[in-house]
């Protein structure tokens, strides 16, 4: 079982069949909401860890920079580059935070590996 947190908060439980997403982001938030999505796509990658699908070990960090490459696509987020935080926060529909996040990741050049073990596994965010 995988504890998944977001925000210092434990948002869910994973297995490797199953999830349990907390009240606080399932119930709470309307489907498609950034932080919802967000998280959905850290229980991805764990549930396939679980499963042996894509080497581990898990971490909620290693998740992030997965979800936001796999969100973020590197060359179209590049492409729109110059818009404000908000502006591509509301185009990718992602949490405002991991724009920023997303921008550091590409600067240090480390955008275009994190999320080829999800886009492998044949899973999406």
């Amino acid at each position: 079982m995988t504890t998944i947190r977001y925000q210092g908060r434990i948002v869910a439980e994973v297995s490797a069949t199953h999830a349990r997403i907390a009240d606080s982001v399932g119930a709470a938030l309307e489907p498609g909401h950034p932080v919802r999505r967000f998280v959905a796509g850290m229980c991805v990658l764990a549930m396939q860890i679980e499963e042996g699908n894509v080497d581990g070990p898990y971490t909620d960090q290693r998740a992030a920079l997965v979800v936001r490459s796999v969100t973020m696509p590197l060359d179209e987020f590049e492409a729109l580059s110059g818009l404000a935080d908000h502006e591509l926060a509301e185009h990718f529909n992602v949490p405002l935070q991991q724009v920023e996040l997303h921008r550091e990741t590409v600067a240090a050049g480390i955008g275009r590996r994190a999320g080829r073990g999800l886009r492998s596994a044949g899973a999406g965010a």
